[in-house]
């Protein structure tokens, strides 16, 4: 482990167990990077949150990432690394503004989708609503056949369309092109830094626990006492009860 302390690790699980997904991501980074680096991490935009995630995630569990994913074909659990190196940058000119045409009738200025998108779009019902608050905040200019519109004038079809654009915008949706070992199926299957940062860490923080309850019991001790030890020394007492 690196950057954090145990008391640290369990604080921020902490905070972030009871929460939504965008909410827990902010914890995340409100905790690292130093906020002279970020300073509105709500403002970043879904792929510089998950450069800084990715970034983090090496920092304290190492680079190697064990994923693990289900074929869809014969059900066979496919095992595979990833490396957080290859994913920590964050993208060139994510925040800037882009257009998309379609259909040739329909050209639309969008920007990328930020936290604060996400959290607005949170605290809405439905997955309808949700997808339609968050073209409504990032679409910035519709026209269709020349004419300036708004985004209640867009069709299924083409709201479909760009919240495709959206998610491949970005790198807010990382795709991952996977084979199935068993049967040779191949399939693009997204991966989520969030859910598996918060997996990792959710794991390490039940570890801990676990390690405080069972010196404790056998010593005494405070969990502040226990914690304050190194990962070591704690190892080495847990042999001593176990």
């Amino acid at each position: 482990m690196d950057q954090w302390s145990g008391a640290e690790i369990l604080a921020v699980w902490e905070r972030g167990a009871a929460q939504d997904w965008p909410r827990r991501g902010l914890i995340l980074l409100s905790a690292w990077p130093p906020a002279a680096e970020v300073a509105d991490h709500t403002a970043l935009t879904v792929g510089e949150r998950d450069a800084w995630l990715f970034q983090l995630c090496g920092r304290l569990f190492g680079a190697r990432m064990a994923c693990t994913a289900e074929c869809p074909a014969c059900a066979a659990l496919l095992q595979f690394d990833l490396d957080a190196g290859d994913f920590s940058q964050p993208p060139a000119g994510g925040d800037d503004l882009f257009e998309v045409a379609l259909h040739e009738r329909y050209r639309i200025r969008l920007r990328p989708l930020t936290s604060a998108d996400l959290l607005a779009a949170g605290r809405v019902g439905g997955i309808a609503a949700m997808r339609r608050i968050l073209l409504e905040r990032a679409v910035c200019e519709v026209f269709v056949d020349g004419a300036a519109a708004s985004v209640a004038a867009l069709p299924e079809e083409i709201i479909g369309a760009l919240g495709d654009q959206l998610a491949q915008r970005d790198g807010a949706e990382l795709l991952l092109d996977l084979r199935c070992a068993a049967c040779r199926h191949g399939w693009s299957q997204p991966f989520d830094i969030l859910s598996f940062l918060w997996s990792e860490l959710a794991r390490y923080a039940k570890r801990l626990l676990r390690e405080v309850h069972t010196l404790a019991w056998a010593y005494g001790w405070s969990e502040g006492d226990i914690l304050a030890m190194s990962a070591v020394r704690r190892r080495v007492y847990l042999e001593w009860v176990q």
